[in-house]
């Protein structure tokens, strides 16, 4: 954690200081019209690069694939969207290598195997989530997850609530 404030003071005080550099070369409102064309132009590119993005996922899950540039992609592609629009010329230096395929596949690689060492030591943990898990007794989603090398098909029909009746269990039948 205090990694991630550190990193987060010093990428704004590097911001800051390019900024005044900048500032100093150009003036003011030369400066300020950097900025104000930087996050108008990364407005325009977040928004058409995250809708082709957000309709290849749609068209990949629809038919129940994952999608090319993986979830991965998907996610750096609005990262570089979202800090395009933040005032700064190192965040839109940073964003625009997450908006061009080649730079944002070095990107892609870089945190991938950094979540795989993390995996690897134990300082990320993994979790899979289902949307269609099943009701668990203390009223969580759980899935079933197959046995090794198994599959587990289920088939069953829907009850209406006056079909349906609470289990009990007898003496003896656990």
């Amino acid at each position: 954690m205090a990694r991630l404030l550190f990193a987060f003071v010093f990428f704004a005080l590097a911001e800051l200081g390019v900024l005044l550099a900048l500032g100093q070369a150009l003036g003011f409102f030369r400066t300020l019209a950097v900025l104000l064309v930087s996050s108008l132009v990364g407005t325009v590119v977040a928004r058409r690069m995250g809708a082709r993005v957000l309709a290849r996922w749609a068209q990949a899950v629809n038919d129940g694939a994952l999608p090319d540039d993986g979830v991965l992609g998907g996610v750096l592609v609005l990262a570089g969207g979202a800090l395009l629009i933040v005032p700064g010329v190192l965040s839109d230096v940073l964003a625009i290598s997450l908006l061009i395929p080649g730079t944002r596949a070095l990107w892609a690689r870089g945190v991938r195997g950094w979540l795989d060492r993390g995996v690897a030591s134990g300082r990320v943990t993994t979790r899979t989530v289902s949307m269609s898990g099943h009701a668990a007794s203390d009223g969580s989603r759980r899935t079933p997850r197959p046995r090794a090398g198994g599959v587990i098909d289920v088939t069953g029909h829907e009850l209406s609530r006056s079909e349906a009746q609470p289990s009990r269990l007898e003496p003896g039948d656990d």
